[in-house]
């Protein structure tokens, strides 16, 4: 029972911290002593219950907003094959059916420790790379693509991360990069 009773209110701590008011409701708190027993809210106790256990700081929890994009945006078309041979068939399709669209490709892997990720565009010559990790490929194609301006563009991503982030922009953990990569979708 003890233990049910520690996890419901880490749980309810950390979604009051990660949530958008929690700036805010420390901001007003900020004027109390910590010192103080009597003035010690409940909140109080489980943050630095939760620093002695973890070692994490609630303040710096990421902000979880409970709708980083509009309900109403609708991603890009997104194609995620099941193995290698169909995404291989599906490449050559659309080179066939759509010669005249831009494409522009992703890579990500890791070289000596090291985890990065590239895009290319044949058509303009323009590559870009960085060491991010491998699912930030997405990322850079859609820099390129703003640079080249051309209507018509295909991306082929080798991330299934990152284009189930930008598929379900919605769901809660990796929020910021959903952000990120709807925004440079519509043009932002």
């Amino acid at each position: 029972m003890k233990y049910q009773a520690e996890l419901q209110t880490a749980t309810s701590m950390a979604r009051i911290a990660s949530s958008p008011i929690f700036p805010h409701i420390t901001g007003k708190r900020a004027h109390h002593s910590r010192q103080n027993q009597a003035w010690r809210s409940p909140l109080d106790l489980a943050e630095e219950s939760c620093l002695l256990k973890t070692g994490i700081d609630p303040q710096d929890l990421e902000t979880r907003h409970p709708f980083p994009i509009p309900p109403w945006w609708t991603p890009p078309p997104i194609y995620i094959e099941k193995n290698p041979l169909d995404s291989m068939i599906n490449h050559e399709k659309c080179i066939a059916l759509t010669p005249h669209h831009w494409r522009i490709y992703t890579d990500g892997s890791g070289i000596n420790g090291h985890i990065g990720a590239s895009a290319t565009c044949p058509q303009s010559q323009i590559r870009k790379q960085a060491y991010l990790g491998p699912d930030k490929g997405l990322a850079l194609a859609l820099d390129i693509a703003k640079e080249v301006a051309a209507r018509q563009i295909e991306i082929f991503v080798d991330s299934q991360t990152a284009l189930t982030t930008l598929r379900k922009p919605r769901q809660a953990s990796r929020q910021g990069e959903s952000l990120r990569l709807s925004r440079r979708c519509r043009g932002e």
